[in-house]
Order: structure tokens, then C-alpha cells, then sequence
């Protein structure tokens, strides 16, 4: 039934973002906590078939899979909890070593997603509500909606004990408007 909640779940190593978000929501929201039962690099297709109650899948092909009826998606899941989208993914380096050519290949690759969007969207095979979201609301840049997403997990990492306290996450904007917008508010 919709309340018969997995005791385990299977997942991929190799997604450890994602099986922290799916502890939270599953304890935060429904008041769950089944067991995550790790396996070395098996795709998604392979994670369905394990002996375990659930399976976490993570990828572009998950969709095509058509997993049973009762799914839940992690990113919705998470932006309900939290008010906020769910950031997935961004790059990262310490300070002063990202060279000027990494940083205008971030900066290229984050124009040429948007700008081919629509085409890359095209070539996929997804249902009708992963079509509108890959079109209307996924989101290729750091903006403030998604550093406050991030400081809402981190207050999360420290609550379940990932994290000793809530480090400060110091960010450096690539965009000239977004550091001048930033300069005025400090």
C-alpha cells in the first residue's frame, strides 16, 4: 500500500548525495528510516533486480525504466522540505587553483547547455513531466536560490551527524554582475 514504506533500499555507492537526501526526506517526512544497503557500481536496471525492498535509482536512463508505480521523486521531495531547488551537482576548488582556462571552460560548457537545451531535450526519451522540467526548470547556474538551497543542506549535514557544524561555504562568482550585486550587500 502508498504507507508500506521499504525496510531496505539498495543502492550504488557512487551516489552518496543522493542517499543522504532520500534518508532525510524518508525520516523528515514520512518517519522512516529503512536500512541503505551499498553495492559497487551497478546501474540502476541492476539495483531493481537486488533482494532488497527498494531500489535508489540515479541517472538519465532511469525513466525509460518505467520502475513500479509507487516511485519518489528525491528532488521534489527535497524542494517540499525545504522550499528550495535541490543542487545536484556544481564544481569546486580550492581557492587560487582553478586556471583561467578551467574557468572559461565552466564558463563555455554552462552557455552551451543552455543555449542547446532545447535540442538535447529533444534527443531523449522521457515522460512528459521530465520533458517540461529538463525545458522550464533545471537549472545550470549558481544563483541565489541555490546557494540557499545549499546552506539548508548544510544545516541538514550537521543535523544527521555528516558534519560537526555548519562550515561558512564562501562563494566566488564567475558572472561580473553577480559579484558586483554581492560586493554591495556585504
Amino acid at each position: 500500500g502508498l504507507h508500506d514504506f521499504p525496510e531496505t533500499i539498495a543502492y550504488d555507492r557512487r551516489v552518496a548525495q543522493e542517499r543522504l537526501v532520500t534518508r532525510i526526506i524518508l525520516h523528515e517526512h514520512y518517519q522512516v528510516d529503512p536500512t541503505f544497503v551499498p553495492y559497487d557500481q551497478r546501474p540502476p536496471k541492476k539495483l531493481i533486480e537486488t533482494d532488497e525492498d527498494a531500489a535508489l535509482l540515479v541517472g538519465p536512463e532511469v525513466p525509460s525504466l518505467q520502475p513500479d508505480p509507487f516511485t519518489i521523486d528525491i528532488g521534489r521531495e527535497w524542494y517540499e522540505l525545504s522550499n528550495y531547488p535541490m543542487v545536484w551537482g556544481m564544481y569546486a576548488t580550492k581557492r587560487d587553483r582553478a586556471t583561467d582556462e578551467t574557468i572559461e571552460a565552466l564558463i563555455a560548457s554552462g552557455e552551451a547547455a543552455d543555449e542547446n537545451r532545447d535540442i538535447w531535450v529533444q534527443a531523449q526519451e522521457t515522460t512528459a513531466s521530465l520533458n517540461e522540467f529538463y525545458r522550464e526548470d533545471l537549472r545550470t547556474g549558481l544563483d541565489k536560490l541555490a546557494i540557499a538551497s545549499l546552506t539548508e543542506f548544510r544545516k541538514y549535514l550537521f543535523y544527521y551527524d555528516v558534519t560537526e557544524d555548519i562550515p561558512d561555504l564562501p562563494f566566488v562568482y564567475l558572472d561580473e554582475e553577480e559579484e558586483e550585486d554581492e560586493s554591495l550587500n556585504h
